[in-house]
């Protein structure tokens, strides 16, 4: 895929002067679980009543949330999964405070009637094939399952009026800007920091960081990329589509917190 190929020509150039993360997969190695350790201390996040996590999966990443920011207060963690033996393995995952209350949906940046969820290889995606269309032909041996859900706007489900995050989490194997631009609102009243996964899979649903960081900027949000040890900000350039797979962290420009370009915290590791 010549998209793909191009990107990777633009991430080898971004490596080289350090501006590019690493393809680390495991979170406690790519920095994912330092970050929730280092904002669980920042005073921005106090008196924040929930965690959102979009595209949970069997609730690995919302097991780290709340050993990480259950301890500062935060009292509700909020899991949507559409696949209902993901969703039903979360429940009897978490039977101790603070609650974790799961919602079987998927979200959009449109809502009304249902949508399909192909299951293959233990997570959802709303693309037969992990990068292309629902319409194509799978283009690999795996189980494809699918699953009719409902479809709903992020800000419908969570109205900002009644609800105050410290962190909205998106993970939805390409469909996280659509994901993203449902929750204007939340974002706009609430100011939750924000962690999405940019990946190849981007291309298969034909969205773009570009498109991301542009809302993003809209709002008043700095973005920084994700390393193992550190988020380093950053403003949109056509270099940085590269579709090469790392987080973007974006948080209030107004968190102070959040004011220098560079913010270092502990390198990964497994969470105590």
């Amino acid at each position: 895929m010549l998209l793909k190929e191009i990107g990777k020509t633009k991430a080898g150039i971004l490596g080289a002067f350090g501006l590019e993360p690493p393809r680390i997969l495991e979170p406690e190695q790519n920095g994912e679980y330092a970050f929730l350790r280092w904002l669980s201390s920042l005073p921005e996040i106090a008196q924040r009543d929930s965690v959102i996590d979009v595209g949970a999966n069997n609730g690995d990443w919302t097991e780290a949330a709340r050993a990480a920011l259950g301890r500062n207060g935060t009292r509700t963690f909020h899991c949507i999964e559409p696949i209902p033996w993901l969703a039903e393995t979360i429940r009897k995952r978490f039977d101790a405070p603070p609650p974790v209350k799961v919602v079987e949906t998927a979200l959009s940046d449109t809502s009304g009637g249902e949508v399909t969820i192909y299951n293959s290889a233990g997570g959802g995606t709303m693309y037969r094939s992990y990068r292309g269309n629902s319409s194509e032909v799978a283009s690999t041996q795996k189980k494809h399952v699918e699953f009719q859900v409902k479809l709903m706007k992020g800000d419908e489900l969570f109205p900002a009026s009644s609800n105050k995050p410290c962190l909205l989490k998106i993970d939805c194997d390409g469909h996280d800007y659509r994901v993203l631009a449902g929750f204007p609102e939340l974002l706009a009243r609430s100011r939750p920091v924000l962690q999405f996964e940019y990946c190849d899979f981007w291309i298969g649903s034909n969205t773009r960081l570009r498109d991301a960081c542009k809302l993003l900027a809209g709002l008043g949000y700095w973005t920084y990329k994700m390393f193992p040890d550190r988020l380093v900000r950053f403003k949109f350039n056509p270099i940085f589509e590269t579709f090469g797979y790392q987080n973007i962290v974006a948080a209030p420009s107004e968190f102070a917190s959040f004011a220098s370009s560079t913010l270092k915290f502990s390198a990964g590791g497994r969470m105590a």
